[in-house]
């Protein structure tokens, strides 16, 4: 069978899954990578699985350029109906209908490119034999149904104006003007009904009956999914609305003077001259009630549309995000782009419909076109068309891009998928936790090296070289900048960890924002080719020779171990904060020097909370020479995300992005990036290392919750067996054991996301005995009864139920009870001493 370019971690739509034949036989996160298959060339790609940033951007910059161009329009006609004439307005000359002409006549060459790009790919893949599955086809129907009836609605914005241009007191001579206004309204009645089935469409169906759990785990389906009659209710709506807009318009074209919104005045001899005409442009009683129609439902899709986007903001946060990232980004998207054009809408009704209804002015703007809104929106459109047509059918983008945001949770995993990649996408690096985890250690251990020779605060020395199998280390330390470096190796690897920002001046060197060039010299400054890099971070690290001295360290130990004989060596750079940016500079010279010398390595870097280091041009070079680097962000750390400087600084190597509810993005894309980002929610505390430690575990202990990933659990497991890091980790902020995390794996899912954030908050307890035993007394309805004993650690964050359960699930507890009689169910446990009055819980099953 072969592999789709979605299935893999990158969550190419659709996610989640599509689980039966009838759908598609889509499943959203493989358990292996994409690329680990053959060929995956006859799939439908859409556009916005595999958008380059800078494409992304502009689309987005686009999108509120033209608000703000928008909005210019609807002061400049919000002013004019404030202050011109009330009885004559706009009729008297030609302006408002040659821009109306010229701005219909951009948009609707526009729209038409769009729509034929539209239709040739569509045609040009099924001709190439290309399939696409239910969710891609449903979702990119409706964003080209929204096109073609913008496409209408700009051709019936344009007609009557070009009409005028030729028949220039003709506003009230034909039904021309009254029809087309009804095309339009019904348009915007479509668009706004359209607004509200694109945000619905993102909630959980949970009516989905019709849909097969999985093997693997699928998750329900969301609405998009559902059929088209499912959305009827909304229907509703529209029909009222529509019923507004065809009584107001027939009452306008064939109704008597008195329901007429017009009345007109001709002198005598000036019949033929609108010039000199007169108007009574206020609506009758009648007319003012459809008005008033329109508006509210106007209101009220647009409060609909706001209640049903958060929920599925809401409901998507307890999904496992690496299944959900295409609905999570598109979410995102709708309430950055769909809710900002759509007040606009609500703001530019309310000025030319509800401030002044009986002036001319706003009868003109409103009847003939409403220019500010049809700007804005077909803005949108375009912006949402380039996002959901075809990706090009000759394009090989997606391909590699399936491979990129999987990841490992193991050493092991991480030799077997990269050995399994084709020639080719090989090359291309992949996360590992369990690097992550062991240099996050080192990350902390630089900064408490004296503590750890006493091994106190749960830093040890020797832990911290037993984690890569190491038998020496040595520490550099320029007290004149506080540049601290602690270095570790053995015959075939070699870590350093740097220390972060800890004095003041440390500080003061962070402060030294200023660029200055990266040695040696190379490439030219006014062709954006000179790679220049943070002078403050690069006179810490060359202070006192400390840069010669670590690169020179290095390849002296790695030679004398033998590696000089063409025996491939490992080698890890990591750090925190201000570590992070001097260990990027420190692995592009220890690579530099490495190759020079002819050893044989292969070289990572891991950050955590690290600043920009250098520009542009630096991060292309560095990137060259250590591809295997991975910058990881706590949620909204205010270091890592600052310090961008608009251009002057930019980002080398992979992000990988967590939280503390257990979500992680890894080499995320620009919208998934821009999604995480809270405007104005930038924190010092997600900065420091130990709430670092706090999203890591969150995101091991969500592989036991809704939230969790195909094998995460799994994978957690594998990884906890292996290494001492993360069993003290678990232990220490969760009170859990290996042989409880057995239990969990069993149950496949048991934790809830609340409990999660529990227990990420918790204070490190100390481990060096294993952890604190809980007691319970435990009887069986049989007559059996014997004292139980479970870690406690977690004792503060968890309920009695949920602490017992875990210890129930352990494999340890079913060997006790296998011989037990069936036909007596229930279990009578008691906590001792008890946690409250109402200690004691009764176990069914």
């Amino acid at each position: 069978m072969e592999a789709k370019p979605w299935q893999s971690s990158t969550g190419g739509y659709p996610m989640p899954h599509e689980a039966d034949e009838e759908l598609g036989s889509i499943d959203g996160h493989a358990r292996s990578s994409a690329a680990d298959n053959g060929d995956q060339c006859m799939d439908v790609v859409l556009q916005m699985e595999c958008i380059a940033p800078f494409n992304a951007k502009a689309l987005i910059v686009f999108v509120y350029a033209a608000v703000m161009v928008g909005l210019a329009a609807l002061l400049v006609q919000f002013s004019k109906i404030m202050t011109l004439d009330p009885h004559r307005g706009p009729f008297q000359d030609l302006t408002s209908p040659i821009i109306n002409t010229t701005v219909a006549g951009v948009c609707l060459v526009l729209l038409s490119t769009s729509m034929g790009t539209y239709v040739e790919r569509v045609v040009r893949g099924k001709r190439l034999g290309k399939s696409w599955s239910r969710r891609r086809g449903r979702f990119a129907s409706l964003l080209f149904v929204e096109l073609a009836v913008q496409w209408v609605n700009v051709a019936c914005w344009l007609i009557p104006n070009a009409w005028l241009l030729v028949h220039r007191c003709g506003y009230f001579a034909t039904v021309l003007i009254p029809w087309a206004a009804f095309v339009r309204w019904t348009c915007w009645n479509t668009v706004l009904f359209l607004f509200l089935v694109h945000a619905h469409n993102m909630n959980p169906w949970k009516a989905a009956r019709s849909l097969r759990r999985t093997s693997s785990g699928a998750l329900d389906s969301i609405i998009l999914d559902a059929p088209w009659c499912h959305h009827w209710p909304k229907l509703l709506l529209w029909g009222i609305m529509e019923g507004a807009i065809a009584v107001c318009c027939f009452m306008y074209a064939y109704g008597p003077d008195a329901l007429r919104p017009y009345r007109i005045s001709k002198p005598a001899g000036q019949e033929g001259n609108c010039q000199a005409w007169t108007f009574d442009c206020g609506y009758v009683p009648r007319q003012r009630a459809l008005v008033i129609v329109m508006v509210a439902f106007a209101f009220i899709y647009f409060g609909l549309y706001l209640l049903v986007i958060r929920a599925a903001k809401l409901s998507l946060r307890e999904k496992p995000y690496a299944e959900f990232k295409m609905d999570h980004v598109i979410v995102h998207l709708q309430m950055r782009m769909r809710a900002t054009v759509f007040t606009f809408f609500i703001l530019s009704i309310t000025l030319l419909w509800l401030v002044r209804p009986a002036c001319c002015a706003a009868f003109a703007f409103t009847w003939l076109g409403l220019l500010p809104m049809q700007v804005v929106m077909t803005a949108a459109v375009l912006a949402w068309s380039c996002l959901t047509m075809p990706q090009d059918p000759d394009a090989t983008a997606p391909l590699v891009q399936a491979r990129l945001s999987d990841f490992a949770w193991t050493e092991g995993e991480h030799a077997a998928k990269t050995a399994r990649c084709p020639a080719g996408v090989q090359q291309e690096p992949m996360f590992c936790m369990a690097r992550a985890l062991k240099a996050h250690y080192w990350s902390g251990l630089v900064y408490h090296y004296d503590q750890a020779h006493a091994d106190k605060g749960g830093w040890s020395i020797e832990k911290g070289l037993a984690l890569w199998d190491l038998q020496s280390h040595e520490l550099f330390w320029e007290m004149a900048l506080d540049t601290k470096c602690l270095m570790g190796w053995s015959s075939h690897t070699c870590v350093m960890a740097f220390k972060g920002t800890s004095s003041i001046t440390n500080a003061l060197a962070d402060l030294q924002a200023w660029r200055t060039v990266h040695p040696p010299q190379r490439g030219h400054y006014w062709l954006g080719t000179q790679p220049m890099v943070h002078a403050g971070f690069l006179k810490s690290f060359h202070v006192g020779g400390l840069n010669q001295k670590v690169v020179g360290r290095v390849v002296d130990v790695l030679r004398g171990a033998g590696a000089d004989d063409g025996r491939l060596v490992n080698v890890f750079v990591t750090g925190h904060s201000l570590g992070g940016a001097l260990a990027t500079l420190a692995a592009y010279d220890i690579a530099t020097a490495l190759k020079a010398a002819g050893i044989r390595f292969r070289i990572a870097c891991y950050t955590y909370g690290a600043p920009r280091t250098g520009n542009h041009a630096f991060a292309r070079d560095y990137e060259r020479v250590v591809p295997d680097t991975w910058s990881v962000i706590n949620d909204q750390d205010a270091v890592a995300h600052g310090a961008k400087m608009l251009m002057l600084y930019k980002r080398a190597g992979q992000r990988v992005i967590l939280n503390g509810v257990g979500d992680m993005l890894v080499r995320p894309t620009f919208f998934q990036a821009s999604m995480h980002r809270v405007p104005g929610g930038s924190s010092v505390a997600h900065h420091l290392l130990t709430n670092y430690q706090k999203s890591l575990l969150a995101i091991l202990l969500a592989q036991f919750t809704s939230k969790r990933l195909p094998g995460g659990a799994e994978g957690v497991l594998a990884l906890a067996k292996a290494s001492w890091t993360v069993q003290d980790m678990l232990l220490q902020r969760a009170g859990l054991l290996v042989e409880e995390l057995e239990g969990l794996c069993r149950l496949g899912k048991f934790l809830d996301i609340k409990t999660i954030a529990r227990l990420g908050s918790r204070p490190a307890k100390d481990t060096s005995q294993h952890g604190s035993r809980r007691s319970w007394s435990l009887s069986h309805g049989s007559g059996r009864s014997w004292s139980l004993s479970t870690s406690s650690a977690a004792s503060d964050a968890l309920g009695d139920a949920e602490e017992l359960n875990i210890f129930l699930l352990s494999a340890a507890f079913r060997r006790t009870v296998v011989s037990l009689p069936h036909n007596v169910p229930c279990f009578s446990a008691r906590p001792t001493p008890p946690k409250s009055d109402q200690g004691i819980k009764r176990i069914q099953g």
